[in-house]
């Protein structure tokens, strides 16, 4: 920290330093406030930025200007007169330098505060404009293209890798590799995949990325207090959302959803329906229809893993969401609970009585099935949508660059993948074989057959479905218009609010643009967000609709009553490899801590181990590799199977993910154990810990601009579907176009 009298006094009392003459004659100026009073009233644009005389700016390149050495370069002045005596008592510090050589520009913060009064600061961001532009690093490995070798099939498209990638930046050297004294011979030992339970066919029991190994014995109670706590500067500068506010967003947003689909095999007398939650992410209305709009609608990949080939054959091809079967969508409900529940806490482990009771039953609302009651569930036909097209699905969406850096490895675990199963299935009749039906052993053959192109996906796809309220009875239409109402509710609030964490309002599209993982590794310093980030969440809020071994689906949230609690749960502090000695109470537990090693938060199957990357066949009968990115692990949030594809909340309002995953031990009603929830972005290139020769590159679900080896997201398929502005169902047979692209959370159009 620098007074500014101090250097002021300094350089005038330097003879050989006279470029700041000036600015020494205007610090003798009478004062006609005290510090005090004009820190009390003090503005960001009170305060100035002036170079040093001797300084030309175009020729200084931003990464030159640090914390240590700024004073050397320019200085703050404020515009009301202040003398030398009360100056003494006004302190400037500079921090958080944020270069850019490629923009020529620097971003960093201000704290300003008197010296009597060193806790009440006020914090100010600035930036520096036209600084010496420099070129940055590349993304090096040149260009590359074609085969992912026998049995991958990448196409033959050669890509060009761009001169600068915004998303390598200079490493915060007081975030990388950080190790904590503590963490050094902590035993990292993982379960096997041996040891980890088999899939359910629905939703996936384990977690998607792997899961914690065993505690470390030497591990401190400050540090795992460390590891549960926000920087200081969180609880000044950013404002937390009430919890019940947060819930009933969602419970407004989000529907259970069944998917259903006709195969070649079945017909039309069974179709296949699966389950799982979606929430309106986004919706667009018809400006010439107030009837009409289209909701789009986020769900897991997983739970729409039997829908597929919704779109013209041509488009699922490019697009690779084609199921070589030939399964055709046979139609789709949308269902909530028929009573708006308590968002209060509730006890873990309620009875299907207790359930009921806050929540109520199911009542849904379907495209060509039947009505009626179904257990405890009513169902109502209606006419008012059909089925949805997939507008957006996390696979492919990559470069590739990125996909065959993973070249060999992808090859060794398809032909692993392609003998077991080939095996299994020769061995089937045998006492001691597994058995399989004849369609699925028909589907297992035909996939081991498979010659095409096999990338990476993240459990996490956008529905198109379009909607005519005119044909809705009275409670769809309330459930349909408080979901649109609640999507403006959360756009309203990421616009209003004056600073949020982890967030760009220049790109974010109302969704962060800075991830937990890429801050706590300081990938991520060129980034506006960075510097006042976070890498942790206090709280995570989910929700959605479970359902239980009679199939009767609920509505459940996360963080139950004794998530508050002054009480020390060991099964839960042992969910994070945390040994006793370190146990918190539940009330001091984040949902998720921040990251270190011996206390895994996230994981990622592409970065802390490649040999672990395993083939997934249960997407559109095409293997994958399972899968990209990084998934958090988030406590009190064990949601049972049908809660897949919920939408998670940060404590600031935030969504910062989808729910898609759930610790296999697991039983219903249980929401005290772990969840993991994917992230919609990873704000930096992130070396491979197992080999630094390949990079896990930056992605944006919602938004691939600025990122060079993304090439899909939500944003660039609508452009995609709809290049002259949406179509709207009409009574013809051809749509009706309108120009209009403008959606709840892209306003000034896609």
């Amino acid at each position: 920290m620098i007074k500014k009298s101090a250097w002021f006094n300094l350089l005038c009392g330097l003879s050989s330093v006279s470029f700041i003459a000036a600015s020494c004659q205007k610090m003798q100026a009478p004062a006609t406030k005290s510090a005090e009073e004009i820190f009390r009233t003090l503005t960001k644009g009170d305060i100035t930025i002036a170079f040093n005389k001797n300084q030309d700016k175009t020729k200084i390149l931003p990464s030159a200007i640090n914390e240590k050495n700024y004073f050397n370069y320019f200085y703050f002045q404020i515009s009301q007169s202040v003398d030398q005596k009360e100056l003494d008592h006004i302190n400037f510090d500079a921090k958080n330098f944020v270069p850019n050589n490629q923009s020529g520009t620097l971003s960093f913060d201000l704290d300003v505060s008197v010296v009597n009064r060193p806790k009440d600061i006020k914090n100010f961001d600035f930036r520096i404009d036209g600084l010496m532009t420099g070129s940055g690093a590349s993304s090096g490995n040149g260009s590359s293209s074609a085969s992912n070798g026998s049995g991958s099939g990448n196409s033959g498209s050669t890509t060009t890798q761009p001169e600068h990638d915004p998303n390598d930046c200079p490493t915060d050297t007081s975030k990388a590799n950080k190790t904590s004294s503590s963490e050094k011979t902590v035993n990292t030992t993982r379960p096997t995949e041996s040891q980890r339970q088999p899939r359910d066919s629905s939703v996936p029991p384990s977690f998607p990325n792997g899961f914690p190994g065993f505690p470390g014995s030497n591990i401190t109670k400050e540090f795992v207090q460390k590891q549960n706590s926000y920087p200081d500067y969180v609880a000044s500068r950013y404002k937390t959302v009430d919890k019940q506010l947060i819930y009933k967003e969602i419970w407004d947003r989000t529907f259970s959803i069944r998917p259903g689909t006709f195969t070649s095999d079945n017909g039309t007398a069974h179709p296949i329906v699966d389950q799982g939650t979606g929430w309106v992410l986004d919706y667009a209305k018809n400006s010439s229809n107030n009837n009409q709009l289209k909701l789009f609608i986020a769900t897991n990949l997983h739970v729409i893993g039997n829908y597929g080939n919704t779109n013209s054959k041509e488009l699922d091809d490019l697009l690779s969401y084609s199921d070589p079967t030939g399964v055709k969508p046979s139609g789709f409900a949308l269902g909530k609970s028929n009573k708006t529940p308590s968002f209060t806490p509730q006890p873990n482990n309620q009875s299907v009585d207790q359930l009921k009771q806050n929540a109520g039953t199911m009542l849904y609302y379907s495209y060509k099935e039947g009505g009626g009651k179904i257990g405890i569930e009513e169902v109502k036909t209606t006419e008012a949508f059909s089925t949805p097209k997939i507008v957006f699905a996390a696979v492919d969406y990559l470069d590739d660059h990125a996909l065959n850096q993973y070249k060999s490895k992808i090859d060794e675990k398809w032909k692993e993948w392609k003998a077991k199963t080939l095996s299994s299935i020769n061995g089937s009749n045998s006492s001691d074989g597994t058995v399989f039906a004849d369609e699925e052993k028909a589907r297992l053959k035909k996939l081991t057959e498979y010659n095409g192109k096999i990338s990476f996906y993240t459990d996490f796809g956008i529905l198109e479905l379009d909607v005519d309220l005119s044909k809705a009875d009275e409670k769809l239409k309330e459930w349909i218009n408080n979901s649109t109402k609640a999507v403006d509710s959360y756009v309203n609030r990421i616009k209003t609010t004056q600073h949020l964490p982890n967030y760009n309002p220049e790109t974010g599209n109302y969704f962060p643009t800075l991830d937990y993982i890429s801050k706590n590794l300081g990938l991520a310093s060129c980034k506006p967000s960075y510097a006042y980030g976070i890498d942790n969440a206090k709280d995570i809020y989910i929700a959605g609709y479970p359902k239980d071994l009679q199939s009767q689906t609920f509505w459940m949230q996360n963080n139950p009553a004794e998530r508050y609690q002054d009480i020390t749960q060991g099964s839960v502090n042992n969910q994070l490899r945390i040994p006793q000695q370190a146990w918190l109470p539940n009330k001091d537990l984040f949902n998720v801590p921040s990251y270190t090693r011996s206390t895994d938060s996230a994981t990622s199957k592409t970065w802390s181990d490649i040999n672990n990357i395993q083939i997934y066949t249960k997407l559109w009968n095409r293997p994958f590799i399972d899968r990209y990115g990084f998934n958090y692990f988030t406590k009190f949030s064990s949601l049972y199977y049908g809660a897949s594809g919920s939408v998670a909340y940060n404590d600031f309002g935030q969504i910062v993910g989808i729910y898609d995953g759930v610790a296999s031990s697991t039983n219903f009603g249980d929401v005290s154990n772990l969840g993991t929830f994917a992230p919609l972005v990873q704000a930096a290139n992130i070396k491979v810990q197992s080999d630094e020769n390949i990079t896990n590159y930056a992605y944006n679900l919602i938004d691939n601009k600025g990122f060079p080896h993304q090439t899909r997201s939500y944003r660039s398929n609508l452009s995609l579907f709809y290049p002259n502005g949406f179509t709207w169902p009409s009574t013809s047979d051809t749509p009706t176009q309108s120009n209009s692209k403008v959606t709840a959370i892209f306003p000034n159009g896609f």
